[in-house]
């Protein structure tokens, strides 16, 4: 099964927030401008979008599922992240290797953030 996936190897006390991974059908290439997009994953809201932070999944900027998972917030160093869009078209994230369930469906082909 492949998926992408990052792993946590420092954490710093300075930051407060959580991780956010997630898929969308934006074309990212080396030619896209830098100066439009956000600084945060989680404000991609005018392409399709599908963004894990903290325990929520979030469409396009909204809030379309809570509790979804443990809180990405809660990552320990080590800690393992990945992303899935299956052959269906479905999302899934994995933590430390542990499918997490579908996060959202629909989803095109896409790229990876």
């Amino acid at each position: 099964m492949y998926f992408q996936q990052i792993r946590v190897d420092n954490i710093s006390n300075k930051w407060a927030g959580s991780l956010q991974i997630g898929l969308t059908a934006m074309a990212i290439s080396d030619s896209t401008s830098f100066s439009i997009l956000p600084s945060q994953a989680g404000d991609l809201k005018t392409k399709a979008t599908w963004i894990v932070t903290g325990s929520e999944v979030r469409k396009n900027g909204v809030t379309i599922k809570e509790n979804y998972c443990p809180s990405l917030e809660r990552l320990g160093l080590h800690s393992q992240v990945g992303v899935k869009r299956s052959a269906d078209g479905n999302m899934h994230l994995f933590l430390n290797g542990e499918d997490m369930g579908v996060a959202a469906t629909g989803i095109p082909k896409v790229s990876v953030l």
